[in-house]
């Protein structure tokens, strides 16, 4: 996730040395003005993205560019990026037509970096990551009125924890161990997530509702239990390939022992 800027950009608006972003026309209608008014960079170049009239500015293989690129689309500013010896450097904020964050994203010698949140037309945050090393650490996504719904956080061996949450309480629902797994589809980075571990589901008040085991994506080996909301367990149940396979048991809520059978491919055989 390298962002350079590579080869000549074609621009038609003007060159400002030694500027403050403030010397921007029309960067006061942006949602987030007063925050980067005062940035004062060695150079800006501001340029219309829809205008075919155009002259080369810089080019990576000579003057390597130090400053601020300011994209427009028909004199509406649709992105602010900094810069350093050719590659982004610093924060990055993309807009909406009418000034309000569309992103910020934050770079390191052209590597993602940081933080990166992505907001909703209604100004609430959609997502928000965490890179170390140009490598996903975490991630939250949000629901339109900006509640949590779901969050992940990786280790270096790409495993991690995966949390989930209810509509609009932003009360946990469940937090599973899981694999992850990275693909590249039509040129785009792909991420999905096996369960692979201890899995705990919870029902909207907080009480824990059953522990669950899986192995690449399976309920496997191990004993699942189910439990009442008084805390006490309510079935003990062993899975293979996610079907009942051996001894299942069931309790009532004073935890006495009320049933037991037993389980082969799914079927009771006893």
């Amino acid at each position: 996730m390298k962002k350079y800027l590579l080869g000549a950009f074609l621009v038609i608006a003007i060159n400002l040395s030694g500027a403050k972003l403030s010397d921007v026309k029309g960067i006061e209608k942006l949602k987030n003005y007063n925050e980067i008014k005062d940035i004062q960079v060695e150079k800006i170049v501001n340029y219309d993205v829809t205008k075919s009239i155009s002259k080369k500015i810089f080019s990576t293989e000579d003057n390597k560019f130090n400053g601020a690129l300011v994209k427009n689309e028909n004199n509406d500013i649709v992105e602010i990026t900094f810069y350093k010896d050719g590659v982004s450097d610093g924060v990055t904020y993309t807009y909406y037509l009418n000034g309000d964050l569309k992103s910020i994203s934050t770079y390191r010698k052209g590597m993602v970096e940081g933080p990166q949140v992505l907001y909703r037309p209604n100004g609430k945050m959609e997502s928000e990551q965490v890179f170390e090393n140009n490598s996903l650490v975490s991630e939250k996504y949000y629901d339109k009125n900006g509640k949590i719904t779901k969050e992940y956080h990786f280790n270096k061996l790409r495993n991690g924890i995966l949390k989930k949450y209810y509509k609009d309480t932003e009360k946990m629902s469940s937090t599973s161990t899981v694999m992850v797994n990275r693909e590249k589809i039509d040129g785009v980075d792909k991420m999905s997530f096996v369960l692979d571990g201890e899995t705990k589901v919870f029902r909207e008040d907080g009480t824990l509702m059953a522990i669950l085991q899986y192995k690449d994506g399976s309920l496997q080996d191990l004993t699942q239990k189910f439990y009442y909301p008084n805390g006490k367990i309510r079935t003990e149940e062993n899975y293979k390939n996610d079907e009942r396979d051996g001894i299942s048991k069931l309790y009532d809520e004073n935890g006495k022992l009320v049933e037991q059978a037993t389980f082969k491919n799914g079927q009771q055989v006893k």
